[in-house]
């Protein structure tokens, strides 16, 4: 069952036609480990440095870490992403808004501002109770709302909060469902993270190939772009 629903997620592109002042990118790799997160830290500084408004995600669910070196202790909010799954489920989402996002202190003396949204809050709890009830359907008005759909509403939400320019959505790495939801669904523009190995382009031909093989390949191509990791001080070429 698990990868039906993996498949079929991967085989869906949005066409993206809410109207919106912020740009979504996506940070994504097949395998962790290749400065993904530290790409997505130094891209936020690089945009508020600039004069941009940036909103961070950590959507790293399961392996959470880029809010921790955006946020000391004494800045973490009170709650976050998987904490607002959790209170959504019982109507509680709107009140969890509000406490769900600090300001990093790296942003404090640059032009523009960086929030970020942690995928825990300051006090975790059971955390690991709590993340496996992310990814619940929920009765609607209109019938199901799919996990991915509550994802996208948690964005809005936080869009029209913040008014950001940009978003950096740091997703989990893999062919996880979070993945998918991120790469497909939510982002303007994909930044696939790659080493030069035969691991990398092996995994990345299968996506590709998924992609080709149920038509979606035209629609979300224009989104992606490759970046090479961990790039040494020497050999750059």
């Amino acid at each position: 069952i698990d990868r039906q629903i993996t498949g079929q997620s991967w085989a869906t592109v949005s066409e993206h036609t809410d109207a919106r002042e912020s740009h979504r990118i996506a940070m994504y790799s097949l395998k962790g480990g290749v400065g993904r997160s530290t790409a997505t830290a130094a891209a936020a500084w690089h945009l508020a440095r600039m004069g941009q408004s940036v909103l961070v995600l950590d959507l790293d669910l399961e392996s959470p870490g880029l809010s921790a070196s955006l946020l000391p202790p004494a800045s973490q909010p009170e709650f976050g992403i998987v904490d607002w799954f959790v209170e959504d489920a019982v109507g509680q989402g709107a009140a969890v808004i509000p406490h769900m996002s600090a300001r990093a202190p790296m942003a404090q003396d640059l032009p523009g501002d960086v929030w970020v949204v942690p995928s825990h809050g300051a006090d975790p709890g059971d955390f690991m109770a709590k993340l496996g009830r992310c990814y619940l359907d929920l009765p609607g008005g209109a019938g199901v709302e799919a996990w991915d759909r509550r994802l996208l509403r948690l964005l809005s939400v936080l869009e029209a909060d913040k008014a950001p320019d940009v978003v950096l959505l740091d997703a989990r790495s893999g062919f996880h469902d979070l993945a998918s939801a991120v790469v497909t669904e939510l982002a303007d523009t994909v930044l696939l993270f790659a080493i030069h190995s035969e691991q990398t382009w092996s995994g990345y031909r299968l996506l590709f190939e998924h992609w080709q093989r149920y038509g979606v390949a035209e629609r979300i191509r224009e989104r992606l772009q490759i970046v090479a990791a961990l790039i040494p001080e020497t050999d750059r070429d």
